[in-house]
């Protein structure tokens, strides 16, 4: 049998699977590389725009990085929002929102207003 055969292994054969370390680059490996794209973008850039991107790299670098390292954790809690939007009823979230507009205390006005936004901006 061959490594990669689509054949069944006879009956009683011993299975081997060999796995191979696979190099996810740190945090800081990531930001210094967008830090170097950043680098790189002021030899060309206006001489005025030049120290603002010089300056904007390590933060920017690390932001994107960070926001890498999270974005699987995003999709996840976003893809169960959407299950749960999917699954509840919507008088029971009009209720729920209801609830948290009694006790948002000093945030009322703002949640009002994006809920309203998003009401408007073609939501229902």
């Amino acid at each position: 049998m061959t490594p990669l055969s689509d054949e069944n292994p006879p009956p009683g054969a011993k299975v081997v699977i060999t796995t191979s370390e696979v190099q996810i680059p740190s945090l800081q490996q990531r930001a210094a590389r967008y830090q170097g794209l950043f680098d790189a973008a002021t030899a060309g850039a206006p001489p005025r725009l030049a120290p603002v991107l010089k300056c904007l790299g390590p933060v920017l670098g690390f932001g994107i990085a960070i926001f890498q390292a999270l974005l699987p954790f995003f999709m996840a809690f976003f893809n169960i929002c959407a299950k749960f939007y999917a699954i509840v009823p919507t008088d029971l979230l009009e209720a729920g929102m209801g609830v948290i507009f009694c006790f948002a205390g000093g945030l009322y006005p703002t949640l009002f207003a994006a809920c309203e936004a998003a009401r408007l901006t073609g939501w229902d």
